[in-house]
């Protein structure tokens, strides 16, 4: 066991490690606010158990606290580069290193580049509470993005972040603590889930968009009536999220609804799509297709009815935070092949 810090002194490990070539890399963050850390990356050893490096995202800041990590790091074999983002720095100090996307050399945690968000931009709240995403444009130019608090996302050059952004996009009219959703990659597009915004002149309390990559201009957008807390799903041609308490499948390329299943209360994460099934939690409600219990008719494109079977599921299969399993052999199946987890990424 490695102590990261004492959850009665405020710290708290909201995201996955990211493990790779025998090291887990570990963001350090805080309970909310209450009260900030001093946040950084810790490096450990799986061999020996011991933290063997550590980040320190706080420099530069007359020792203040907090620029913590939030979400799981992302690795890049290729140029063994590590990226993080950071959060708010306490109260108004700033940090070399706060509210700001940042690579490091995965060996020696050595800072390789780093862009924050311009002071303009900032809020009161301006953490990125995500994982950067990195891929590449068809071309082969490497990218990296995030969504801030601020309700922007933001694209960099993924081999020269100093530069600034590529492109950048509001997609929340206002400051959310729910903008926090990592993107997916598909289909040459960019998935982004967020809270509060306005789509074609009207308002819905969170959304789905997918953006052209290159250049950041939105191909499709769909209005949801609760936030994008998690982050969406990609896998052959559909892309699946889950806004409030519904959970949408669409045709990626064009934006059509193929599927909507409405849960009684509200998703807090993002759906999965594994071995053919999308599995996704609503918490203090049902699980279906889960041991054996099979997943109700499928629900018209749309519609906003009752859960399948609100009074058949057996009561030991009635807990909070299992997960829905759209199952084979019933309505209710999708056929769709592993997908890319939305947590901590590596890539070759």
């Amino acid at each position: 066991m490695i102590p990261i810090g004492l959850i009665s002194s405020g710290y708290y490990n909201w995201a996955s490690p990211l493990v790779v070539n025998g090291y887990a890399y570990v963001g350090v963050a805080s309970r909310c606010d209450q009260p900030l850390v001093w946040g950084g990356l810790l490096k450990v050893s799986l061999t020996s158990h011991s933290v063997v490096g550590f980040f320190n995202t706080t420099v530069g800041g007359n020792k203040t606290r907090g620029s913590s990590i939030w979400g799981s790091p992302t690795y890049v074999a290729a140029t063994n580069a590590i990226y993080v983002a950071t959060g708010n720095p306490l109260k108004t100090h700033v940090t070399n290193w706060s509210e700001a996307v940042i690579a490091v050399n995965a060996t020696t945690l050595a800072p390789i580049g780093k862009w924050q968000v311009p002071l303009a931009q900032t809020v009161k709240d301006s953490d990125f509470g995500t994982t950067p995403d990195y891929y590449h444009l068809p071309g082969g130019q490497p990218q990296v993005s995030a969504m801030n608090k601020n309700g922007f996302v933001y694209t960099l050059n993924a081999t020269n972040l100093p530069a600034g952004p590529v492109w950048e996009s509001q997609v929340s009219t206002q400051e959310y603590p729910g903008n926090v959703a990592p993107l997916a990659w598909g289909d040459g597009l960019l998935f982004d889930g967020s809270g509060p915004t306005n789509i074609s002149g009207k308002n819905y309390s969170g959304g789905l968009r997918a953006f052209y990559p290159g250049n950041g201009t939105v191909k499709w957008a769909h209005g949801f009536r609760g936030d994008v807390f998690g982050a969406p799903a990609y896998a052959n041609g559909i892309v699946v999220a889950a806004g409030g308490t519904a959970l949408d499948v669409f045709n990626a390329s064009t934006g059509q609804l193929l599927w909507n299943w409405p849960c009684p209360a509200s998703f807090n994460s993002g759906p999965t799509i594994a071995e053919g099934r999308i599995i996704a939690a609503c918490s203090e409600t049902y699980a279906f297709g889960f041991l054996g219990v099979s997943a109700g008719p499928m629900v018209p494109a749309g519609g906003m009815v009752g859960p399948p079977h609100p009074t058949t599921v057996p009561p030991t299969m009635v807990s909070e935070h299992l997960p829905l399993v759209l199952t084979s052999g019933n309505a209710a199946t999708i056929a769709v092949p592993m997908a890319r987890a939305p947590k901590a990424r590596s890539f070759a």
